[in-house]
């Protein structure tokens, strides 16, 4: 059994990005099961969603706090993972390029007041870590505790607009599970292809192609520990 954490943005579609998850996984005759956690809604709220994949049933049906992979849906949520750090009231990040783009107003305030809100759940060590970011994965320097084995990261947020057009919150869950698919290797493209067409039947055609331009813009990269 694997278990993963997606955290992304109200707004993102994380909690559809679980669902579809899991759905390509039962179609693959494999079990799953997708856990959302939120506080208030609203745009722009920190979701985090809990997913189990397995070859055999799953028993369990709480959250975790360790992960053998996490998927991050916006650049900001990388601040929990960098050794350089980023200042996040000033939008910089140390010794490199800005890793934060503010969307609207709402984000600025989260980011002064609020955090991140995804160090609760660390990452195993030898994990899977995917980030929207314009970072290149080897370019990434991690906190001492932050041991991957595999890092991938793709700018979802460029593929987003010009797919979906410029919108306050970008949509990139379909673009995610893209890159979901290509750095993890624990579902095939066509079974997402096939729960998108499922769960979105007017807008499969827009929506599998954000899906197949992530998993293609998607760089993958092995570390050894």
């Amino acid at each position: 059994m694997k278990e993963i954490v997606i955290v992304g943005l109200g707004g993102q579609g994380p909690k559809l990005a679980g669902d579809c998850l899991v759905h390509a996984a039962l179609l693959e005759g494999k079990y799953a099961q997708s856990r959302p956690c939120y506080g208030p809604e609203r745009r722009a709220g920190v979701v985090t969603v809990f997913y189990r994949i397995s070859d055999t049933p799953i028993r369990k049906k709480c959250t975790f706090m360790e992960a053998d992979c996490i998927l991050l849906m916006h650049e900001y949520l990388f601040e929990d993972f960098m050794s350089s750090g980023l200042i996040a009231a000033g939008s910089v990040v140390k010794n490199g390029p800005s890793l934060l783009r503010f969307d609207d107003s709402m984000l600025r305030g989260m980011l002064y007041f609020g955090g991140t809100g995804v160090t609760d759940v660390k990452l195993r060590k030898g994990g899977v870590l995917i980030a929207n970011a314009r970072l290149n994965p080897e370019e990434i320097k991690f906190k001492a505790d932050i041991k991957p084995s595999r890092v991938a990261t793709l700018d979802a947020h460029a593929i987003s607009r010009g797919i979906y057009g410029d919108r306050p919150i970008p949509i990139v869950n379909t673009i995610m599970m893209g890159a979901f698919v290509k750095a993890t290797n624990l579902l095939k493209l066509n079974s997402v292809i096939d729960a998108i067409k499922h769960r979105w039947p007017e807008a499969a055609d827009l929506n599998i192609k954000a899906t197949l331009m992530g998993y293609e813009a998607t760089k993958v990269v092995e570390i050894r520990l």
